[in-house]
């Protein structure tokens, strides 16, 4: 896996620290700047790496992209939210009330983040 570069989106984090996304030792990397664009980097061959399932799975189905299991898989990565701490109001507090209380209305959101199949 290793000769393979690794198609990783870009941290948009701007004042946090930025994650430093999976790769091997020695491993090149391509660093893309949303989801978009790393599937078709996928799609035309140019490295491999991680997609949640729900958003690869018709791609698989249909043998455009390839799932491979890997010996040692990557381990799941925290979801962050960020906000301004103030002027948030209301409506800030209902979607962090959403999220911490895993809230069905955002179930089908979640969802996606739950897998590393591909």
């Amino acid at each position: 896996m290793r000769r393979f570069p690794a198609i990783n989106i870009e941290d948009s984090a701007r004042t946090l620290t930025k994650r430093v996304a999976w790769r091997l030792p020695g491993q090149k990397e391509i660093i893309v700047p949303d989801m978009e664009t790393k599937i078709a980097a996928h799609l035309a061959g140019v490295g491999i790496g991680f997609v949640p399932q729900p958003l690869c799975q018709t791609l698989i189905d249909k043998n455009e992209l390839v799932s491979c299991t890997i010996p040692t898989m990557r381990p799941p990565s925290p979801l962050s939210l960020a906000w301004h701490k103030f002027g948030g109001g209301k409506a800030v507090e209902d979607i962090v009330k959403l999220f911490t209380q895993r809230q069905p209305e955002i179930a089908g959101f979640l969802s996606i983040f739950n897998t590393v199949r591909c």
